[in-house]
């Protein structure tokens, strides 16, 4: 069975990041500043190569906010791939 894992990692300066997602999977309930989490996809779950934007919510001094990347991320099988959400990282607000 062929696989591919995704990371994505936290680096926002002060913001929480919530129910993190790429494409339909899920990665993460929370992830603070300087944390990632890690979801594997299996050949079964999906066919290779998968393109999608990672969405999310963000979180700073009580206000909440949804987002997704303005840029889309290839995964392919037998792909690590590490997505960081920095303070520059180009996003789009969703309603």
């Amino acid at each position: 069975m062929d696989k591919a894992t995704i990371t994505i990692q936290n680096n926002r300066s002060n913001d929480t990041l919530e129910r993190v997602s790429w494409d339909t999977y899920f990665i993460s309930r929370t992830l603070l500043p300087g944390e990632k989490s890690t979801h594997t996809i299996s050949d079964i779950e999906t066919e290779f190569p998968k393109e999608a934007r990672v969405k999310f919510y963000m979180k700073r001094d009580g206000y909440r906010a949804h987002f997704e990347t303005r840029y889309r991320f290839i995964l392919d099988i037998d792909d690590n791939l590490l997505i960081i959400i920095t303070d520059t990282t180009r996003l789009i607000m969703l309603n």
